[in-house]
Order: C-alpha cells, then sequence, then structure tokens
C-alpha cells in the first residue's frame, strides 16, 4: 500500500484564516477542521481541535494497525470509539474555552484514518470528504447544517436547499455544545482512489464533476492547489482549504469490499441511505471459504446473519441441494434474533467471499447508533410479516376450497 497526498489551505477574502488541517501519512491519518466564532476564537476552536487529534494519533495508529492486521468488527470499532473519544475530548476543550472567555466557538472535524483496504472516518460538521473513483465524485459525509437536515427529512426540496440562510447553520460542531454524536464510517479502498476532505469555501463553489476534473493529476499537492484556486476563483469569500489523498493498493490486496453495493443489494439493507450502509459496515466481518468447505451443517445452532460478497454458496437439506446463493444474496437473518437450529447446510461450490453480522454486533449497533437500530430492527420486521403473509396464502391454497 502507498498513500499520495498534498494540502492547501488560504485565507481567501477573509482577514484571517479559521481552517486547521492535519496530515500523517506515516499514520494514515489526514483531517480538516474549520473554526467558526471570528477573530482568534475561530483560529483557536480549529487549532484545538486538530492539536487534540495529533495528541491522540500514535495510540490511533496502534488501533489501525490492529485494524489492518485483522479487520473483525471488535478492532474496527475500537478504533472509530477511538477518533469519537477525540472528539469528545476536543468538544468539551473548545466548550469550557468559550465558556472561560464568554465568547462563542466552535469548529468541524472531518477525520479519514486509512488502515488496510478500508478508510474510517469521524466526522462533525460541514466540512466534507468527497471520493472519487472511477470518473465520479460523491460526497462521502453527511453536513451537519440545518438546511442540509431539513434536505434528507424532505422539508425542502434541493432549490430551496441551496438557496436557504440555514446552508452553513450548524446544528452539530465541536464546541458549540460540550458533547457531539460524530458520524462514524467504514468505506472500502480502491487502487487509485482519491479522497479529497475539505472545508466549505471550497466544496460551496464546486460541483461533483469539478472534483473529478481537478483530482486527475499525479501530483496530489497540485491537486490540493487547483481545488482551493478554482473556488476562489468562482468567488469564495470563507476560508479555502482543501487535504487530498490518493491510495494505491499493494500487490497483495485482496480487493476492497464496497459495503454500499453490497448492503444495498439485501434487502433488509436497502433502504437506508448509503450514508447509513457506510455506518452498518463497520459491525460486518469477512468470512473466507475454500471450495466444497462447509459453513454450517443441518441442526447446528448459529448466530450470524451471512451475506455472498463474491463467489457461490449450495444450499441443502437432508443431502438434496435446494438452491445456490452467489453474490448478493444473503441467509440466516433468523440467527439474528432466534436461537434456532440451522434448517440446511451450506456449502461453497467455490472461492467464497461472506459477510457476516453477529447477533452481538447487531446488539452493538442498537446501543451505539439506536436510530439505525431501530431502522433494522423495523426492516426485520416488515420481513418476518411478509414471510407470514405469504405463508398464509400457501396453506390457504391448499386448505379444501382454498
Amino acid at each position: 500500500m502507498r498513500i499520495d497526498y498534498g494540502a492547501e489551505s488560504q485565507t481567501g477574502r477573509r482577514s484571517h484564516n479559521e481552517d486547521s488541517f492535519l496530515t500523517l501519512p506515516e499514520r494514515g491519518l489526514f483531517a480538516v477542521s474549520d473554526g467558526m466564532g471570528g477573530l482568534s476564537a475561530g483560529d483557536e476552536a480549529s487549532q484545538a481541535a486538530v492539536a487534540w487529534l495529533r495528541s491522540a494519533s500514535e495510540g490511533i495508529d496502534t488501533l489501525r494497525q490492529r485494524v489492518e492486521k485483522n479487520p473483525d468488527p471488535d478492532a474496527k470499532l475500537a478504533l472509530l470509539d477511538a477518533l469519537e473519544g477525540v472528539f469528545q475530548k476536543a468538544a468539551r476543550a473548545i466548550h469550557d474555552a468559550a465558556q472561560d472567555r464568554g465568547a462563542q466557538m466552535g469548529a468541524t472535524l472531518t477525520v479519514g484514518v486509512i488502515a488496510g483496504e478500508a478508510l474510517f472516518v469521524c466526522h462533525v460538521g460541514d466540512s466534507r470528504l468527497y471520493l472519487v473513483r472511477d470518473g465520479r465524485a460523491a460526497p462521502i459525509t453527511k453536513d451537519h447544517s440545518v438546511a442540509a437536515l431539513q434536505l434528507r427529512r424532505g422539508k425542502i426540496t434541493h432549490d430551496e436547499y441551496l438557496r436557504s440562510n440555514m446552508k452553513h447553520v450548524l446544528y452539530q460542531a465541536l464546541g458549540v455544545v460540550p458533547q457531539v454524536r460524530p458520524d462514524l464510517l467504514e468505506i472500502g479502498l480502491e487502487d487509485g482512489d482519491t479522497m479529497v476532505m475539505c472545508s466549505d469555501g471550497v466544496w460551496d463553489m464546486l460541483s461533483r464533476q469539478d472534483f473529478v476534473t481537478l483530482a486527475d493529476d499525479a501530483d496530489l499537492s497540485a491537486v490540493a492547489r487547483h481545488l482551493v484556486e478554482a473556488a476562489y476563483a468562482r468567488g469564495s469569500d470563507d476560508n479555502i482549504t482543501a487535504v487530498a489523498v490518493r491510495y494505491h493498493a499493494g500487490a497483495a490486496a485482496e480487493g476492497a469490499i464496497d459495503w454500499d453495493a453490497v448492503l444495498r443489494g439485501v434487502p433488509l439493507f436497502s433502504h437506508l441511505d448509503a450514508a447509513s450502509r457506510h455506518r452498518l459496515a463497520p459491525f460486518f466481518s469477512v468470512q473466507r471459504l475454500d471450495p466444497d468447505e462447509t459453513l454450517f451443517r443441518e441442526g447446528q445452532l448459529g448466530e450470524e446473519l451471512y451475506i455472498v460478497i463474491s463467489g457461490e454458496v449450495a444450499i441443502s437439506r437432508g443431502g438434496v441441494e435446494l438452491v445456490r446463493f452467489g453474490a448478493g444474496k444473503h441467509f440466516g437473518e433468523i440467527a439474528l434474533t432466534l436461537d434456532q437450529p440451522r434448517s440446511a447446510t451450506v456449502t461453497a461450490t467455490r472461492r467464497t467471499r461472506l459477510g457476516v453480522l453477529h447477533r452481538n454486533q447487531v446488539d452493538a449497533l442498537i446501543t451505539r447508533s439506536p436510530e439505525l437500530g431501530a431502522h433494522l430492527m423495523r426492516q426485520m420486521l416488515v420481513d418476518l410479516a411478509r414471510r407470514v403473509v405469504d405463508l398464509t396464502e400457501r396453506v390457504a391454497r391448499m386448505e379444501p376450497g382454498g
């Protein structure tokens, strides 16, 4: 694995620069923070956010290396917990400083940590992280602004959002309140992926195609500079900061898992938006099967849902093959809620990768992210209700006169 990067921050048309950034490529850690409060207060807030992150970077790196060795949910969630802990400490420190000064202070913070073939993101505010891949650019983070929340909830249209005076009014940022609820995400990386982290002074002036066009350069320092210069040329009246990072997979890389695509094809998760599916990703582990290897046998107890990421498995009962499942199929969801013997035997027909969600991880999801956990539980109830209706209709057709 190799990481190329570049960063650029300019005051722009403002009198001082309230943006800060951090690049620690040896630890796979990158961040952008946009301070709020005016004069020295904004500078102090963003600098404090970055300073807290830098001071914790050694411990974060230890957890990052653990993920690289064994990317199971415990390791991934430990890394994200450590990042969230930094956010909480920074939020409290900035809030206390504001109280002492009788001033309003706050800062956005968007952090990305590359561990193995994945990017782990912790985010608060309206700085953004874009992923540029295969000629397309997409924002991975969600803005914590009032207008963005209204848009997500369907209260306003996209055109109304663009004109809204609440577009940059944040309901969540470090220091505005003493505690925050950062978004915690996992994104699978592919060779050549470019990630752009930037303050709103950049993204507010540029289209998604601009990110694609301006990121098409082998020199990542030039990419960051071009993004900043383009935003300034378009009339940005804010501070302008961009950090550009490019991921190069090593020869031994197996291939990243696009959890958004995998989960989007599964009915239990397809109703969620992309950001929510990225939030679910850390709770999954990956299991590999060789050809003719049995995953579990009929009658065994289990507590896992499985999704076929690649390859194929055969489902059999009583020695008779019933069906084969390829990429995108899932099975075993009943085991997430019931202690019931498996009703079939599952065997790989060729080399196969499975996404695994254990019952314990569902419990952890509900604890850590109640809203997302509730969405999942509701969808499981919907799925169960559909099965009951289907079974009832089948029984009715079998009855005399049915």
